[in-house]
Parts: structure tokens; sequence; C-alpha cells
């Protein structure tokens, strides 16, 4: 395998069963699998990222790296199997508590647990359909402008890719978006860094989705949201950035 395409192993084949996915449910009889497509993207991708020998053992076990995602990602989709408002919230709970349960996180255990629901409620209410995408780019973005060790970057790739063509739970974007901040020594433990600036971004970007996709999606055709949605990304990673810098240089 290509140099290449072994560093982005994670990300390609989370993009592979995005798009697959969505062009298998296009019609409208299979519309209603949609919602699994996004989250077995992002498990796909995640588990590539994780170590083969043993991947069940740590997917279970609270870690450092980007197999803590692995567990969320499954109940996710167990949620999309079991669709209602409650389901969401048990979710959001589940993935608040696995996340505080790692290692980087346990100092600080409550408050990554609210901020974990806090994103997820934030997610909820503005991160749906294309949205989420916004803000999957512009975490990954985010952090690779942050130069964030590149377990995380490829996992924030794993969800950018997942979300470009099919929604995922609010509960497990905010987890990634969280895990992705601790991965990094940020959050609450390290003051305020670049890699905050990148979760601050993905939250702002589902808000600058419909004025950019105001103004480019009619050129872009029926890609129009989707290319909207990853400029919108793009362009909250880019100000936090300068924003960052501007304040903290």
């Amino acid at each position: 395998m290509p140099p290449i395409l072994h560093a982005y192993l994670g990300p390609l084949l989370a993009l592979a069963v995005s798009a697959m996915g969505a062009l298998l449910c296009r019609d409208k009889t299979r519309q209603r699998w949609l919602l699994f497509v996004g989250p077995i993207a992002a498990l796909v991708g995640w588990a590539a990222l994780a170590p083969w020998p043993g991947l069940l053992r740590e997917a279970w076990q609270p870690r450092g790296g980007p197999e803590l995602l692995l567990l969320p990602a499954v109940a996710a989709i167990v949620a999309c199997a079991v669709r209602s408002r409650w389901t969401s919230v048990a979710l959001a709970l589940l993935v608040a508590w696995w996340v505080a349960q790692s290692p980087l996180a346990r100092p600080e255990y409550w408050r990554v647990a609210a901020a974990t629901l806090a994103l997820a409620a934030w997610f909820g209410r503005v991160a749906r359909g294309e949205r989420a995408f916004a803000a999957g780019a512009a975490l990954a973005a985010g952090l690779a402008m942050a130069g964030a060790p590149a377990a995380w970057r490829e996992a924030s790739l794993v969800l950018a890719a997942a979300t470009a063509f099919c929604p995922v739970p609010a509960g497990l974007l905010a987890g990634a978006a969280v895990a992705a901040d601790l991965g990094t020594g940020r959050l609450v433990r390290g003051g305020f860094g670049l890699a905050d600036m990148a979760g601050l971004a993905a939250l702002a970007a589902p808000l600058l989705a419909p004025s950019v996709g105001a103004r480019i999606g009619k050129r872009a055709g029926a890609a129009g949201p989707t290319a909207a949605a990853l400029a919108a990304g793009l362009l909250a990673a880019g100000l936090g950035w300068v924003l960052y810098r501007a304040l903290f240089r």
C-alpha cells in the first residue's frame, strides 16, 4: 500500500463508506437506512486507526487515543436503530460518561462530562444534515492548524469524512470533539490553545453554513449543500486561527 494511502487509511475508508451508503440510500424506500451510514463510516474509520491486535479489548476499555471513540460509535449505531428523543439523550449521557472515563480526563471528570453534554445539546440544535459536515470539517481543519498529534488529526478527518454525505447523532459529534481536544492535552487542564479554538470553530461552523450556502449553493448545483458546509467549516477554522493569533500572540 502506498505510504500516503496508509497514512490516511481511516479517513479514506470513512469517506468511501459514507459516499457508498449515501448513494445506495438515494431511493425513497431506503432513505431510513441513511441514519446508520454516518456512524458506521465513523466506526470503520476509527477502527482503522486503532491497533489491530486486541482491537475488541481496546474498544471496551477507556483509552487515550482514537480507540476511545469506538464504543461511542457502536452506541450511535444502536441509537439510530431505536429512534426516539430519549434515545438521543441516553446516547449523549453514555458518550459523556465514556469520554470522561479516559485517563486523559479523569482529573477533570465532571467538567469533561458536562462539556460533552453541553456540546451534544448544541449540536443537536444546530448541526443537522449538512451542518454536521461543517462542524466536522472545522474541527479537522482547526486541529491541523493547531499541530495536534497525528492520530487525532486523522480521527477528526474520519469524523469529517463520515459526515460528508450522511448525518451522525449529536452525541457522537460532541464526543469526538471533546475527545480530540483531550487528546491534544488541552480542554480544562492546559489553558486555552489552538486546539480549543478548533472546538469553538466546530461550534460556530454550523451557524455559518446557511450564509455561505446562500452565496455558493446555486453555483455548485447538486453539490451545493456539501460545498457550502465544507466552505463554512474551513472559514470557521481560519477565522478561529486568526482570532487566536490576534489575541494570544
